[in-house]
């Protein structure tokens, strides 16, 4: 292949890659509101405590929970908003089924629990799937392009970077199936 060919290919894939690289250069290493551990219970904000209502037992579905208060979150930079579980068994619930809980969240969306005894559950967000796609996919095209202007580099970190930001929405592998985190 002539030099000039090569250096159109790279030129290319370059014009692909970059963005996605810096993307997830920016997710790892600059948000700082949504974290970059693997794990659920470090990478999602962390927000004030509240009241957490264990329904159980499991039924087919899983465990259910419900929440029975208003909880204040932060989310991003320091921006308040309010979010309200719905409790569709308030009544039947006794004090003593009630346990302090820490709650996960992305987007404004809940992606984990962490009760008191430190289980954490956490939502089978179906996003993660395609996180860990595009990371391996750019790991794989890193391996080719590595000799082309550094931009096989890219490709790994960059897919190295996506595969850890979908750890974020993927359920930890010791959570049963079927939790539902009723919102």
């Amino acid at each position: 292949m002539k030099k000039r060919t090569k250096i159109i290919i790279s030129g290319l894939a370059g014009i692909i890659i970059m963005p996605v690289w810096i993307y997830t250069f920016y997710l790892l290493f600059f948000d700082k509101s949504e974290g970059k551990s693997g794990e659920i219970g470090k990478s999602a904000i962390t927000i004030q405590e509240g009241i957490l209502s264990d329904v159980g037992p499991s039924n087919s579905h899983g465990i259910i929970f419900s929440m029975t208060e208003y909880s204040h979150l932060v989310i991003g930079d320091n921006e308040l908003k309010e979010l309200r579980i719905v409790d569709e068994l308030r009544n039947s619930l006794s004090d003593a089924m009630r346990k302090r809980c820490t709650l996960y969240i992305y987007n404004s969306t809940i992606v984990g629990i962490k009760l008191s005894n430190g289980r954490t559950y956490c939502a089978n967000y179906k996003l993660g799937g395609l996180w860990h796609f595009l990371g391996w996919l750019l790991v794989i095209l890193g391996v080719p392009l590595i000799f082309a202007l550094g931009l096989g580099i890219l490709c790994l970190i960059g897919g190295y970077g996506l595969i850890k930001r979908g750890k974020i929405y993927s359920c930890a592998s010791n959570v049963p199936d079927g939790v539902i985190l009723t919102a």
